[in-house]
């Protein structure tokens, strides 16, 4: 069952099925290339393909006050895509199991949590960290119901403000669960 699927059909899943749902959500993300591991492999590619040209660069960021994001303007862009895509495909992924965990959480207990910290240890193992501010999703109980969303690629909060797909490449707005099927 892909993403969108599970988005989709995320109130009508068997809540029996919720916590294995939740754990194969956590090892896909375990699974996946990190951006730390990105970089490294970035650095490395841009070593072997720029040679002195980008040690030079290296050099001059070090040196520099006005430090740049990347050394290297040939190949910033494709890094900076490549590491706004990995922080896309995780913070959706987050927000899913998030919402999963809530759901289930609600069915033990009769009530929403009060805050994310509720869910930890029992329905997930920490506390969903959104990758583009690295602090937690932003969650809160609303008129009967809850708000979960992370600030999305711009950075900003805009309060629970949410786009559609088109968002999600940075015209602003904060990511929900169902931003990428506006």
């Amino acid at each position: 069952m892909g993403y969108e699927n599970l988005t989709i059909i995320r109130d009508h899943i068997v809540l029996e099925t919720v916590p294995s749902l939740i754990a194969e959500l956590a090892s896909i993300e375990q699974g996946r290339e990190s951006l730390v591991s990105y970089r490294a492999a970035a650095g490395l590619s841009c070593e072997h393909l720029y040679g002195w040209r980008y040690r030079l660069n290296l050099v001059s960021y070090t040196l520099s006050s006005a430090r740049p994001k990347y050394c290297h303007t040939m190949v910033s862009a494709t890094i900076q895509a490549t590491e706004d895509a990995i922080k896309r495909r995780d913070i959706m992924n987050r927000l899913r199991k998030t919402y999963l965990a809530i759901r289930w959480y609600e069915s033990q207990f009769g009530e929403l949590p009060a805050q994310l910290q509720d869910l930890v240890p029992e329905f997930l193992a920490s506390v969903p960290v959104d990758p583009f501010l690295n602090q937690p999703l932003v969650y809160r109980r609303e008129d009967g119901g809850f708000v979960l969303y992370g600030v999305g690629i711009d950075g900003v909060d805009d309060g629970g403000k949410f786009g559609n797909v088109a968002d999600l490449y940075g015209s602003g707005g904060d990511y929900d669960i169902d931003t990428p099927s506006r």
